[in-house]
């Protein structure tokens, strides 16, 4: 299995006036791929984007945008993306943003084939909107908070799919699966470091519904994280040492819902960082985001050296 990869990206920036910004840009890539399983495939994409912000009174400031994409295998496809933020007050910031976007299937979902996956070449391309609604507010005294609400509509959603329920299992299949729909909302709160220490707290809940082909069940799409709630605590001392744990709960639809436990610890020496992570220390026992059983308690150890 061979891939080779090279992009270049092109950004220019200007100051029109003061009320005003404008980017654009353009960007290339060239990939190929020779493999044993998924064969030898080669791809050629590029892009034409703009961006402009503008101040639109003494507290409010809009953005706009476009993405033209075109490549050598699904054509041409544009995006747009549109966005306003308002200044409530000196701490309280609202906005409201609406964004375009697409997924082209991977060379994984076209053509990998083993005996539980069959990718499907014909794929077509992924189409998506999001928009979202919410209100940051943050103090000088180190305070935040943020709620937003949001909603998200796919189309043509990639997904790997089988018959639900059947007995054995029958193989995944790459699938343009139809159309899912998303709504929700998330809450993060935040305290300024007391002592060395701060906290995080997080909560998010979701309601999804699809338009599907009846009788069916898929490993990403259909399962999202319905619930889920979290609290990370950070500490430092001087700089040299680190500690950072973390608790999450969640629940995935239709299933049981699961609660994980990590931790991270550093130290630094000179240039020199050592570090260890901790997963899941509390054994839970869920699907993970693709479908497999979630690995038991795992221990990480690395090694980061920053030159000066």
């Amino acid at each position: 299995h061979r891939s080779h990869q090279g992009e270049i990206e092109a950004i220019v920036r200007a100051q029109v006036s003061d009320a005003t910004m404008l980017a654009v840009g353009a960007e290339a890539l060239v990939a190929t791929l020779s493999s044993s399983n998924l064969g030898a495939h080669d791809q050629t994409r590029g892009a034409l984007f703009g961006e402009v912000r503008q101040r639109l009174a003494s507290r409010v400031d809009g953005h706009a945008g476009v993405r033209l994409d075109g490549g050598s295998d699904f054509g041409a496809q544009w995006v747009p993306s549109a966005g306003i933020t308002v200044a409530l007050g000196r701490n309280t910031m609202a906005r409201t943003s609406y964004a375009g976007g697409w997924r082209q299937p991977t060379w994984f979902e076209r053509y990998y084939t083993d005996p539980v996956n069959i990718g499907t070449p014909t794929l077509t391309p992924e189409r998506f909107h999001n928009g979202e609604v919410g209100v940051n507010w943050r103090a000088s005294s180190g305070w935040h908070a943020d709620i937003a609400g949001f909603h998200r509509t796919g189309r043509d959603v990639l997904d790997w799919v089988r018959p639900a329920g059947q007995r054995p299992a029958a193989r995944w299949v790459a699938a343009n699966l139809g159309t899912v729909r998303t709504t929700g909302i998330e809450l993060l709160g935040s305290t300024p470091t007391v002592g060395g220490i701060s906290w995080q707290a997080r909560a998010s809940a979701l309601s999804a519904s699809a338009t599907v082909a009846p009788g069916v069940e898929g490993k990403y799409a259909l399962r999202p994280l319905t619930q889920t709630a979290g609290v990370t605590a950070r500490w430092t001392s001087g700089g040299r040492w680190s500690l950072l744990v973390d608790a999450a709960h969640a629940k995935r639809a239709r299933e049981r819902a699961f609660t994980t436990v990590g931790a991270r610890v550093g130290v630094t020496v000179g240039d020199v960082t050592l570090s260890t992570e901790l997963l899941n220390l509390g054994r839970a026992r869920a699907l993970d985001a693709s479908g497999m059983p979630m690995p038991g308690p795992q221990a990480l150890v690395g090694v980061t050296w920053r030159g000066r």
